[in-house]
């Protein structure tokens, strides 16, 4: 349940009244997690035939030490990813600000530009 203006509101009745398809682009921008092999097939699922994804993914998969205290995937979880959900086009990098440190990191980090490709 949901409290919408002070009405307790079931998801389900909300996605039926607020929600609508219809054909047309589609954009899903999952960040500040870590993919686990267990949660791979069902988001893939869900994200499947996404016209564009967008991931936060700055580090190589050799760092992926460095991703998981970064709350990202690394490049290649995220090109998994968007094979997997057959996504039209994925696009990655750094979404925070340049410079910023990230959570719980006071040291600032470098960030790379978002790259873009079809996978």
């Amino acid at each position: 349940m949901i409290d919408v203006g002070g009405r307790a509101c079931g998801i389900d009745a909300l996605r039926r009244d607020l929600l609508r398809d219809s054909p047309g682009a589609s954009v899903a921008s999952p960040t500040d997690f870590r993919l686990s092999e267990e949660a791979l097939p069902p988001l893939a699922a869900r994200l499947a035939g996404c016209t564009t994804l967008v991931c936060e993914n700055s580090d190589r998969h050799a760092d992926t030490d460095v991703a998981i205290r970064h709350r990202h995937m690394t490049t290649q979880l995220t090109a998994t990813l968007a094979r997997e959900a057959q996504a039209g086009e994925v696009s990655g990098g750094a979404l925070t600000p340049r410079g910023a440190p990230a959570r719980g990191d006071p040291r600032p980090r470098p960030r790379t530009g978002g790259a873009r490709s079809r996978p």
